[in-house]
């Protein structure tokens, strides 16, 4: 079946106040193949944002460039009204922290020492680990329920505690952005609400920016306050969870037949296909 075609999207103000990141025009090109195309879009503080779309839509690849693991082809990025260029490294990690899709093994760690590798940017490699250093490895443990997890081998865990456990290592960093790439695309059901559930309250408790891509469209009605949708490279809808759920937009964004139906208990909007 063929998609429906693509129209415009309603975009954020990309001018006001609160602006973090500010992306305009941002092409990336691999191999002769167009990954992202014109991609404009402005992320403001305190908000969930969800990136949604098909496998190869260019999710993971926009949140590799807002980590700065990956450069665009064309057009740019600011953030904090700076290019991503412009910072050091130390200064950036201080500010933005990212968890990739497949995070590298943990090498035999205990869970506190995996989180204690989040103060790298505040005391560097050769740095004493100072007091307060110590103090935000147990604040990051406390704040999401790790510290039973303290003491044992990370690789012993399942995939739920290692991912709170990583979240843990990111909250130690004190970043005031977190980046997400899927972080539960190999989680059961019950470890995905648990691990979204984690998110959405260290974004409401810390004020965090939270930038997480999730390939389930009703978790990420669920958890996310804004919803960025891509299809074939290109943003196609920016918009809430409440807006967003709609039949019509839910097939142009995967092209796919889709209803709507409402939950049973709190009347939010649930996708399924046709």
């Amino acid at each position: 079946m063929s998609a429906p075609p693509m129209a415009p999207y309603a975009a954020e103000d990309r001018t006001g106040p609160g602006i973090l990141f500010d992306i305009e025009r941002v092409n990336v090109v691999l191999e002769r193949r167009t990954i992202l195309s014109s991609v404009s879009l402005a992320i403001k503080r305190g908000q969930v944002l969800g990136l949604i779309g098909h496998n190869g839509s260019g999710k993971s690849t926009l949140i590799r460039l807002l980590a700065r693991q990956s450069r665009p082809t064309a057009g740019s990025i600011h953030f904090l009204n700076r290019t991503l260029d412009a910072w050091g490294h130390r200064d950036f990690a201080r500010q933005v922290a990212y968890l990739p899709q497949l995070p590298p093994a943990a090498g035999g760690l205990l869970g506190r020492e995996l989180v204690a590798l989040g103060r790298f940017p505040w005391h560097g490699a050769l740095g004493r680990f100072t007091l307060d250093d110590h103090r935000h490895v147990e604040d990051a443990l406390a704040m999401t329920d790790t510290a039973i997890f303290a003491d044992r081998a990370v690789d012993t865990l399942s995939g739920g505690e290692r991912q709170r456990v990583w979240l843990a290592m990111l909250m130690a960093q004190n970043a005031s952005v977190l980046l997400l790439d899927e972080p539960t695309s190999a989680l059961d059901l019950a470890h995905q609400v648990d691990v979204l559930t984690l998110v959405q309250r260290l974004a409401r408790e810390r004020g965090l920016t939270i930038i997480v891509v999730l390939h389930e469209i009703n978790m990420a009605a669920r958890f996310c306050d804004r919803l960025v949708a891509l299809r074939a490279g290109r943003i196609i809808e920016d918009d809430t969870p409440q807006r967003l759920m709609r039949s019509v937009t839910l097939e142009r964004v995967f092209g796919l037949p889709m209803g709507i139906i409402s939950h049973p208990e709190g009347g939010h909007p649930i996708a399924y296909v046709r």
